[in-house]
């Protein structure tokens, strides 16, 4: 793995860390931490498969198929514990 592939993934690591923060604290509305989720694991994942070496297809493919699963999983996952907590409080 090349050194620009790897920054790319810890990026793709740091923008689902900080969103996952960002929901779970209410530091910004939800529509817009996870609008910027998305997109942002979708480019990094895209730039991280550029930088080794594929086709812009597949490159394409794995950022929308493997950034967007990643990133839903997380909405999904921090989004249910938020609402648990709401649920706990009311």
């Amino acid at each position: 793995m090349s050194f620009g592939a790897l920054v790319f993934f810890f990026l793709f690591v740091a923008t689902l860390v900080a969103s996952y923060i960002a929901l779970r604290r209410r530091m910004a509305p939800p529509a817009h931490v996870s609008a910027a989720c998305v997109l942002g694991s979708i480019v990094f994942m895209m730039l991280f498969s550029l930088a080794q070496g594929t086709l812009f297809l597949h490159a394409l493919l794995v950022g929308f198929i493997v950034g967007g699963l990643f990133a839903g999983a997380l909405l999904a996952v921090a989004l249910y514990f938020q609402g648990n907590e709401m649920r706990k409080r009311a």
